[in-house]
């Protein structure tokens, strides 16, 4: 079936707008895909994982006084004690990572990932062992969470730093050195294990980000030589129209 010139030019203006229209849609859809990756990386992600390095400096700075080397030592160290409070950090930390674990966007392995963070640090501030670690010759107090175990070596040890009473050979300071010890493993282990995801989605931002680039320009030279086709058409098609309006011209001209 022959179609007629203005079905042709219909046609051919159709095609040009779907064929653009088809590139804005592409276009949007890989660059909401990359937003919503980039999102989870840099507000999500990243922001954990920089809590635990944070936590780690907390923990590893009282460290540092342990030794009590010099007589200023003790000083620091109770200045330092009580402001470290681990366990308020890992709990909202946990909470994030075990938020991270059902995120849609993050593959199954990296979802296993983040909550085998979460449950130890939730090990960690619930397990058995932590008590343990305690030297046997302190006397703890009834207490029934890990926390208060902390908190009360804490404060103790703290106290006994503000009177000068405080030795390196103390319970209270061997004690409260393998707790600080244990956790910061336990923190830069798990920073450690997210630094996998972090990886993995920087990867994959820029994996994207390439082959959205590759795709649209395509998609675009494709619509462009379409287009540019389509036109040429249209003027072989009008051309036959241009002559015969040039020659009723001439014949009206005599």
């Amino acid at each position: 079936m022959k179609l007629s010139i203005s079905t042709r030019i219909f046609i051919g203006f159709t095609v040009v707008i779907i064929a653009f229209a088809s590139t804005c849609a592409y276009t949007i859809y890989k660059m909401n895909e990359l937003r919503q990756t980039v999102t989870l990386l840099w507000e999500e992600v990243m922001p954990v994982s920089e809590q635990l390095k944070e936590l780690s400096r907390k923990v590893t700075a009282p460290s540092a006084f342990l030794e009590l080397e010099q007589p200023r030592d003790a000083q620091w160290l109770a200045r330092l004690l009580p402001s470290t409070d681990p366990f308020r950090h890992t709990r909202r930390i946990e909470r994030r990572l075990n938020q991270l674990g059902d995120h849609p966007l993050l593959p199954l392995a990296d979802q296993a990932t983040m909550k085998g963070s979460a449950e130890a640090l939730r090990a960690l501030r619930t397990g058995a062992t932590f008590r343990a670690r305690v030297v046997p010759d302190l006397e703890l107090p009834e207490l029934e969470s890990n926390e208060r175990i902390f908190r009360w070596l804490v404060g103790q040890t703290a106290s006994m730093a503000r009177d000068g009473e405080l030795a390196a050979t103390s319970p209270e300071v061997q004690s409260i050195g393998r707790l600080l010890r244990d956790i910061n493993r336990t923190v830069i282990r798990s920073a450690r294990q997210v630094a996998g995801p972090v990886g993995e989605l920087s990867g994959r931002v820029a994996s994207n980000e390439k082959t959205t680039t590759v795709a649209v320009s395509v998609i675009a030279g494709v619509a462009t030589v379409l287009s540019l086709f389509i036109l040429l058409m249209m003027q072989l098609t009008l051309k036959p129209i241009r002559a015969l309006r040039e020659g009723a011209q001439r014949i009206a001209s005599g």
